[in-house]
């Protein structure tokens, strides 16, 4: 997941000048921010990544400023992330 952060705020930031700040959605040894699909605008929008019975990425049903990155394993956060960044460079909507 920490590799998945990193390239995706690299490809955010060179594509689009989007600043990204890492948070969590329960809270930390790191006091980091916490933050969910229920935080997201549409001047913040939120990358949730969490673990799912399915590998895919969705927006989330009740906030469409929420972009969901599910993974069933290991390399199906590798599969869905590597197709989120995919959709970033191919130019996907901002």
């Amino acid at each position: 997941m920490a590799l998945f952060q990193f390239d995706t705020a690299i490809l955010l930031e060179k594509k689009w000048g989007v600043f990204v700040q890492p948070g969590f959605s329960t809270s930390n040894p790191m006091n980091a921010s916490i933050v969910g699909c229920a935080e997201a605008t549409g001047f913040v929008p939120v990358i949730l990544l969490e673990a799912a019975n399915n590998t895919g990425i969705r927006l989330d049903s009740s906030n469409s400023n929420c972009i969901v990155v599910g993974g069933d394993s290991d390399t199906g956060f590798l599969m869905a992330g590597d197709r989120l960044k995919y959709a970033i460079l191919q130019g996907g909507e901002k």
